[in-house]
């Protein structure tokens, strides 16, 4: 079975209801990894968004699933461990559950659009980013890394030799 993942970029605008599409394919993943909308007829996804300032200018977004292996990992933790109540503060306290519309929309609520600066004049814009995905406002997202066409890497860097890398360590990893 391919394991769903959240991939591309899009712009999103709020409407006057603070109500944003996310996008089809987003909500897909979304679907797939929410067992009640994906168990339930007619049910409709959760979207968990953090917000926490460890965030530096954006949100992360969780689908059911994704937040479920970070809930246990924290929940694995030793209780005597002071990064524990960080981590809880990190990912839960600092988190909402939206539900997904059966249009594809979720309200933004204002504390999550006062973070990004967004109003019905700024666009957002949405990265996926394999397990997750991130929403920025547009112009924070620009200012801080260039227009979103341009090449986001060094030119010395090589994503291919990473690749061989990482297979390298693996074959390694297996024979042993």
């Amino acid at each position: 079975m391919r394991i769903q993942r959240f991939r591309g970029e899009e712009e999103l605008k709020l409407d006057s209801k603070a109500r944003m599409s996310i996008p089809v394919g987003f909500r897909r993943v979304l679907e797939a990894q929410d067992p009640d909308s994906r168990d339930t007829p007619k049910a409709t996804p959760t979207v968990i968004v953090v917000y926490g300032g460890h965030l530096d200018g954006y949100l992360e977004c969780y689908s059911v699933e994704t937040m479920s292996e970070v809930e246990a990992m924290i929940d694995d933790m030793e209780d005597a461990d002071p990064r524990k109540d960080v981590m809880i503060d990190m990912f839960l306290t600092c988190s909402v559950d939206l539900t997904v519309d059966d249009t594809g929309r979720i309200v933004l609520p204002a504390k999550l659009r006062d973070k990004l600066g967004l109003g019905q004049q700024s666009p957002a814009y949405c990265l996926g980013k394999g397990k997750t995905f991130q929403l920025w406002n547009l112009s924070e997202y620009e200012e801080r890394f260039g227009p979103r066409d341009a090449v986001k890497s060094e030119p010395a860097f090589n994503p291919k030799a990473v690749f061989d890398e990482m297979r390298s360590k693996r074959k390694t990893e297996q024979g042993a």
